[in-house]
């Protein structure tokens, strides 16, 4: 029993990542991404993005942590197409993996000034 305990708090701590914004200029792109319950500690050292069958590093990542709560922020060369673009982040030692190709392309229409 205690041993279930451990695992379900284990697996409690991982990052439970979701698309927060996605931002375009002619020269990068800036993604945002949120966890909603990361805990009072965060440890997190870089971001990649995966687009269209490439990986591209940061060129500037940052995280902030407020009530529990962190935010991600992170910048990348500009992409002309969105095509199985996924972000990897290292978050408290583990790689974290998001496809978020749909949530940019939602975050875009439902949005009339980036049109």
């Amino acid at each position: 029993m205690l041993l279930i305990v451990a695992l379900l708090t284990t697996v409690g701590a991982d990052a439970k990542l979701k698309f927060k914004s996605f931002q375009a200029t002619p020269n990068s792109c800036v993604v945002e991404m949120v966890d909603d319950k990361a805990g009072g500690t965060i440890t997190s050292d870089g971001a990649l993005l995966q687009n269209d069958g490439k990986e591209y590093e940061a060129s500037w990542y940052g995280c902030e942590l407020r009530d529990g709560k962190a935010v991600y922020k992170a910048v990348f060369p500009f992409q002309p197409a969105l095509r199985n673009t996924v972000i990897i982040l290292n978050i408290n030692g583990k790689t974290v993996k998001k496809n978020i190709t749909a949530d940019i392309l939602d975050y875009l229409s439902t949005n009339p000034y980036l049109r």
